[in-house]
């Protein structure tokens, strides 16, 4: 009975894969407005109403990818911290931006068809919040804790948090989504405008040598 439920288990979440492949895939090439749930259930070679019992909308699919992306993105940085002891300020942001750019590069098409659903619903939290709450999250508690072990205020962190995360958004989307752009040189601007933003918040870190015990 359990080697049943097993097999069933790991079938529902097979068709669960396709069905979200086929909805990125088409999304990317036709748009979200454009592409119906037939098309996706064809292009996944599963029957119409397959569909509904895994996702209510095709907007389901998107806010679950958008959840996944970011999480992942934030496990990695995570994973980053963890793994680095004495390194310097400098050397933090470039490993954090390394990561960045590789999920930007690598998940092109998935990060469009977020992009096209945030942009079609875009609201005032939107703006105000940012998309990638888990990445708020991670930086706002390092700046946390840097500014903690040297006796900081806490004060503006949240609004570097927020400068920092705006940042990274727009200019590394002229480095990743315009073809006339350099990634390397988005990526060093993105760089020194950060290093320059801690300064400005947290004087005397960008030089420091720090360790971390998150």
């Amino acid at each position: 009975m359990s080697s049943n439920l097993t097999a069933r288990s790991v079938q529902k979440e097979d068709t669960k894969r396709k069905l979200k492949k086929a909805a990125l895939d088409l999304f990317a090439k036709k748009g979200i407005e454009h592409t119906q749930i037939k098309d996706i259930t064809k292009k996944a070679k599963v029957a119409h109403g397959t569909f509904y019992v895994h996702f209510e909308s095709k907007e389901e699919i998107i806010d679950q990818e958008l959840k996944e992306f970011n999480e992942s993105m934030v496990k990695e940085f995570m994973l980053f911290i963890a793994s680095v002891e004495n390194i310097r300020t400098d050397e933090i942001v470039s490993g954090l931006l390394d990561i960045y750019f590789k999920n930007l590069i690598e998940q092109k098409k998935r990060v469009i068809v977020i992009a096209e659903k945030i942009l079609k619903n875009l609201s005032i939290e939107n703006v105000r919040d940012g998309v990638n709450h888990p990445a708020f999250l991670f930086l706002n508690n390092l700046f946390n804790h840097v500014a903690n072990s040297k006796s900081l205020d806490l004060e503006n962190i949240p609004y570097l948090t927020h400068a920092i995360l705006a940042m990274w958004l727009r200019i590394s989307f002229q480095g990743v989504f315009n073809s006339d752009a350099n990634i390397e040189q988005s990526k060093n601007v993105l760089r020194l405008l950060t290093l320059n933003a801690i300064e400005t918040i947290l004087p005397g870190i960008s030089e420091e040598v720090l360790n971390f015990d998150l």
